[in-house]
């Protein structure tokens, strides 16, 4: 998606640079064209490092994709719901998504690459396992910090929890 200058120096919050550059008025055109590419590639890493923050902070065992999953081992309505997970519909209506099913059949690997792709589309994903939530849990409440523990939680569009 191209941005004109403007944009890009609204989404950076850059004002300053955009108004001198207004001021300055560049006859260069080249010039105008080498700041923007400029701002986009900044705009390009910033959205790579917080897409990478968000996958670090989301405390993933390990990395699954989509493009991994055998779909051979799920059922056949698992193997139908794979497109509306990937276009992640349930987060965009807010509602909740249990995975059963037999062990082995690839529910985890499906819930890490749903996180997955939720934290590439900026969404805050937190994975955990069910004896792992309730331990923090636990801890929180013993240490008097239970009510900032849950505060923490309503910040976060996804949580997956494992079994």
């Amino acid at each position: 998606m191209d941005l004109t200058f403007e944009d890009l120096c609204k989404q950076l919050r850059l004002s300053g640079v955009y108004n001198y550059v207004l001021d300055y008025q560049p006859d260069n055109e080249d010039l105008l064209q080498l700041l923007t590419s400029a701002l986009q590639a900044e705009l390009d890493k910033r959205h790579l490092n917080r897409q990478m923050r968000s996958l670090r902070l989301a405390g993933f065992p390990t990395r699954k994709m989509f493009e991994d999953l055998i779909p051979d081992h799920l059922p056949q309505d698992g193997r139908e719901a794979i497109p509306a997970l990937k276009a992640l519909a349930f987060l965009k209506e807010r509602r909740n998504v249990i995975l059963i099913g037999n062990s082995g059949t690839g529910k985890t690997h499906m819930a890490i690459a749903i996180g997955i792709r939720a934290c590439e589309q900026n969404y805050r994903v937190a994975f955990r396992t069910a004896a792992a939530l309730i331990n923090e849990m636990v801890e929180a409440k013993n240490e008097n910090r239970l009510s900032i523990y849950i505060k923490q939680f309503r910040k976060i569009d996804l949580l997956i929890v494992d079994e």
